[in-house]
């Protein structure tokens, strides 16, 4: 049974939202991802797709599959979003009730304020 689902968000188009209550620590999903060159990231911005990727430890970019590439970012994240490999796990940081949307910090810590600059 699934824990999430993706919905229209009232932050940015699309989000995450927990079907349940998660708790603190929980596993919330953990996703493959598919990396990308930095030059191969430059077609990816000519399409929709460009909109939805992650930084690949500065060697390119990736699309992460299941809801992965639809969390939105803040400042304040519920979740975290944690490499491994090449899967990205996604863990509560705090309880989540169920209808919340889930939300991680694009800059990885979850504490960091730094600027975020989309396109």
């Amino acid at each position: 049974m699934s824990k999430i689902e993706v919905r229209k968000s009232r932050i940015s188009g699309r989000g995450v939202f927990a079907l349940n209550d998660i708790r603190k620590d929980e596993l919330i999903e953990k996703v493959p991802v598919l990396v990308f060159s930095y030059s191969e990231h430059e077609d990816l911005d000519k399409t929709k797709l460009g909109d939805y990727i992650y930084d690949w430890d500065g060697k390119g970019v990736a699309v992460a599959f299941g809801c992965g590439s639809f969390y939105n970012h803040s400042y304040r994240p519920n979740a975290i979003c944690i490499q491994q490999g090449r899967y990205f796990e996604y863990r509560a940081l705090k309880n989540i009730a169920a209808n919340e949307e889930i939300q991680i910090n694009y800059n990885g810590n979850p504490r960091s304020r730094r600027k975020i600059i989309f396109g």
